[in-house]
């Protein structure tokens, strides 16, 4: 659990009591943005962005339940209203892949006072682990053959029979997916998130004492909704 105190009062929390019940029927205000911050599997942060729609709790007091809890609009912004001028906890739940539940609370500790009756500025960020596929970038090309004699590549590069393409993600040891070229040599995987990739082909090669090795070509998504292309020309000898 992760706790941030937010102290409007001048004095400690806990050496006085308030003189109402917490909870509505004040004037109180306690408003913010909730945001992510988007992780990889390999704990890269990916991006940051507004979190719509994300659940936020309010705890009165020394309440040991939840209270109230709203939906933070679509642009990330959250609010609790006619609070009285006493103590509470605003909570949410981010991604945590070390707990047992896979989430763990993220509170935020503020008293509300006669002098100040509003926390205006009390904005949550929260950890959002993602997979390779929740993106909306895009990675598409052309698989290409050169003939070859020996060392000698003959004529042009054509379209040959469908090619399997590969795709991994940044530093991976193994591939994330794989596709089929059409039968005009296409390719194309979407969904993707912002990051480092590798994509290859099974191409032939002379002298490698092997028949067939893996062709590579890599390239970036820099930004969400990237489209990258890539052509991959493998040899037959």
């Amino acid at each position: 659990m992760r706790v941030f105190q937010i102290s409007i009062l001048s004095i400690l929390i806990g050496l006085i009591s308030c003189s109402k019940p917490e909870g509505e029927g004040g004037k109180g205000i306690i408003s913010g943005v909730i945001s992510y911050d988007r992780h990889d599997h390999n704990n890269k942060l990916i991006n940051t962005e507004i979190a719509k729609k994300e659940k936020v709790y309010i705890v009165y007091g020394e309440n040991t339940s939840f209270d109230d809890d709203v939906d933070s609009y679509t642009d990330g912004s959250y609010h609790f209203d006619y609070l009285r001028k006493c103590d509470y906890q605003i909570i949410a739940f981010e991604d945590c892949n070390t707990c047992d539940s896979e989430k763990q609370e993220v509170v935020y500790e503020i008293s509300l006072d006669k002098n100040k009756s509003e926390a205006s500025n009390i904005d949550i960020t929260l950890r959002k682990e993602v997979a390779v596929d929740d993106g909306t970038g895009v990675i598409s090309g052309r698989v290409w053959t050169q003939q070859y004699s020996g060392l000698t590549p003959i004529g042009n590069p054509y379209i040959d029979e469908l090619q399997r393409v590969y795709l991994v993600y940044d530093t991976d040891s193994a591939h994330f997916d794989r596709v089929d070229t059409d039968a005009n040599g296409y390719y194309s995987f979407s969904n993707l998130i912002q990051g480092n990739y590798t994509l290859f082909a099974y191409s032939g090669c002379a002298g490698c004492g092997v028949n067939l090795v893996p062709k590579e070509v890599t390239g970036s998504i820099a930004s969400k909704g990237g489209e990258l292309v890539l052509d991959i020309t493998i040899e037959q000898h």
